[in-house]
């Protein structure tokens, strides 16, 4: 093999190193993935949604037109468990005994209330009461991520795809995403309850499960015992 024949080829090999370079820069974003990329988790979020009440004068309680307009706003927000409602009211007496209204009202709806006074947003104009509903948002991960290429990995790493299911299903699933940031304290149990149901098993007197049919209609089914 000549002197010339052996550049040509170095010549050759460093074009197209040149260019597999140049392709590298141009590769999709799913290529550009890296192993600490593999940790999924959910985000969770707060989020307000504010709602004023005008009041007469010297009016404390609730009229049946506000309460009408409490229940229209509790209807588009969906209202509902998980959601924590605080009261943004003035210093005058009226104001106190407004917020007693108001809170007691939700309170009537399943909705919970705190009964620390909040300041929220601008200004209140005066006779109005700014109803605060304080809502947590879970975001699952994105979900799938297939960035890792497939094939041999030789550092033994975990898919760029691995606990996708989990933590999306637990996102999905929650009943209150603020249970995700701080769980609650468990309260105490029933202790005399939890050993009368031992006694029972102990004793034969569980009552039996419900027989319940499997049998569809218009079709043949069985019935489990």
């Amino acid at each position: 093999m000549t002197r010339k024949t052996n550049t040509a080829r170095a010549l050759g090999m460093a074009s197209i190193a040149m260019m597999s370079l140049g392709l590298t820069a141009c590769l999709p974003a799913k290529s550009q993935w890296s192993e600490n990329d593999t940790i999924k988790r959910n985000t969770v979020s707060l989020h307000h949604i504010t709602h004023d009440l005008k009041f007469a004068g010297d009016q404390t309680g609730l009229t049946d037109a506000q309460a009408a307009e409490l229940d229209r706003f509790l209807g588009r927000s969906m209202a509902g468990y998980g959601d924590e409602f605080a009261i943004d009211a003035g210093s005058e007496a009226a104001d106190a005994d407004r917020r007693q209204a108001i809170t007691a009202y939700l309170r009537s709806r399943g909705l919970s209330v705190s009964v620390q006074p909040a300041v929220y947003g601008g200004a209140l104009a005066p006779n109005t009461v700014r109803l605060i509903l304080n809502r947590y948002v879970v975001t699952p991960p994105p979900c799938p991520d297939w960035r890792k290429p497939a094939g041999e990995d030789y550092n033994n790493q975990a898919g760029s795809n691995f606990g996708c299911a989990t933590e999306t299903n637990l996102g999905l699933m929650v009943a209150n995403p603020k249970d995700l940031v701080d769980g609650r304290t468990i309260g105490p149990a029933d202790g005399e309850q939890a050993a009368k149901a031992i006694e029972n098993y102990r004793a034969g007197s569980t009552p039996e499960p419900t027989s319940v049919s499997t049998k569809s209609a218009g079709g043949s089914g069985g019935s489990s015992k």
